[in-house]
């Protein structure tokens, strides 16, 4: 459950699976520390996916087969 962004709806907005975001989920928990920092990211995933920016592909299995970079991605952009 979410406490300072609601990654959910946009989640649900974007078509993302709730199997697919608690994949996300669990990657981002592994990067950062901080639950804020997580929901924003996630929010920025949500929303990125959502406006065509990035597919749930993408964000789950870059090509590299790392996690994928979401350090540049900014809310509202």
């Amino acid at each position: 459950m979410h406490e300072y962004f609601d990654y959910t709806q946009a989640a649900r907005k974007a078509g993302i699976s709730p199997e697919d975001l608690a994949t996300l989920r669990e990657h981002i928990e592994n990067i950062y520390p901080s639950q804020m920092l997580r929901e924003m990211h996630l929010y920025t995933i949500c929303t990125e996916i959502g406006q065509g920016k990035l597919t749930v592909e993408e964000a789950l299995k870059p090509p590299s087969g790392e996690l994928p970079d979401i350090s540049n991605l900014r809310l509202g952009g």
